[in-house]
């Protein structure tokens, strides 16, 4: 069985790449991508297979050339979660880029006759928070922006195609997919914990369940060829729940720097919610997202590798890593 990836190029992807190209399984049995463009270094024993198209679109027919039978596709390609100023305009490039996207790619693998569909869907298609609830695989979808929205609609889709097409289908919904070089919000609290300055985070309890780069790319790898699981919509997250107090707190260790937090008071605390944009930034910091993963690993036979803190400590992931790993193969200098 090869493995097909889609979307190699992003944060999850080029992890992933790295950590099955080096491996002697993969590369006998094979490892291709689809990109929209050949990286600047790319890695001995991957195909890069090349897939022109306009905007968000692929056309099945240049899809099927590189899809064998018995392949396994990871389908990682889609659309960043973003803001815009223009709703209805977001909800529709959401859509091409995950639901038509995926219609594309889920056909061309059906009509070569390959083995598995592993779609990367979001846990923020149950909800932006969990409140005082834990959501798990059973939990009823209320996805609330066009983000969630389109990933909700194409795991309904292909729930329905792929039984049709003997497809074997399992959809991931990852929590917040963490690592020390991990961009938007993380990098952000990054740059903060440089400062040195004192945060006003201290004390929150909140509990939120999120997956290290390096447990994920473990779990799908573990997903390529485990046995079908009955219940094929599974949650994807690290062993243990964190507080974003603490997750803070492995940040800066990552770091190396010393980390000093410090307890809003309610009065001020009341004051700033009415500045805008505060709350909803605020929210994403202390609310929980609860996620019970515990009968989607019984499933799937997998348990978390790596705790968070060894995750960030010893098994973090830099792009650059996947520069010097191609310039050792070839004799060039990144």
């Amino acid at each position: 069985m090869a493995i097909v990836i889609s979307g190699s190029s992003g944060f999850v992807g080029q992890a992933l790449i790295q950590q099955l190209s080096c491996k002697a399984k993969w590369q006998e049995q094979g490892l291709r991508t689809l990109c929209r463009q050949l990286p600047d270094y790319p890695l001995d024993h991957v195909q890069y297979a090349v897939i022109s198209g306009s905007g968000e679109t692929w056309h099945t027919d240049q899809l099927e050339t590189h899809i064998q039978v018995g392949d396994c596709i990871v389908h990682l390609a889609g659309r960043a979660h973003q803001g815009s100023s223009c709703p209805e305009e977001e909800a529709q490039l959401q859509l091409a880029a995950h639901l038509d996207l995926t219609q594309a790619l889920a056909q061309a693998a059906a009509n070569r006759k390959a083995k598995r569909f592993i779609y990367i869907s979001s846990a923020k298609v149950f909800a932006e928070c969990s409140g005082d609830k834990v959501f798990d695989a059973k939990t009823a979808p209320q996805p609330e922006d066009p983000y969630a929205r389109a990933k909700w609609q194409t795991e309904q889709w292909l729930q329905s195609f792929c039984p049709q097409h003997h497809l074997e289908l399992i959809i991931l919904r990852p929590g917040l997919v963490y690592d020390r070089h991990a961009k938007g919000n993380i990098a952000r609290l990054q740059s903060l914990i440089r400062t040195g300055l004192p945060l006003p985070l201290g004390g929150l309890s909140n509990q939120r369940n999120m997956i290290s780069l390096a447990n994920f790319c473990h779990l799908i790898e573990h997903c390529v060829d485990c046995p079908q699981p009955e219940e094929n919509t599974c949650i994807a997250a690290d062993s243990e729940a964190l507080s974003s107090s603490q997750f803070l707190s492995l940040l800066a260790k990552a770091e190396g720097r010393s980390l000093k937090l410090f307890t809003l008071p309610d009065w001020l605390l009341n004051m700033l919610r009415r500045l805008p944009g505060f709350e909803a930034r605020w929210l994403k910091l202390s609310s929980n997202f609860a996620l019970n993963n515990q009968p989607c690993n019984i499933a799937l036979g997998w348990v978390a590798p790596f705790t968070p803190e060894q995750s960030l400590l010893e098994h973090s992931f830099a792009p650059s890593q996947l520069a010097k790993q191609a310039s050792k193969q070839t004799g060039e200098k990144p």
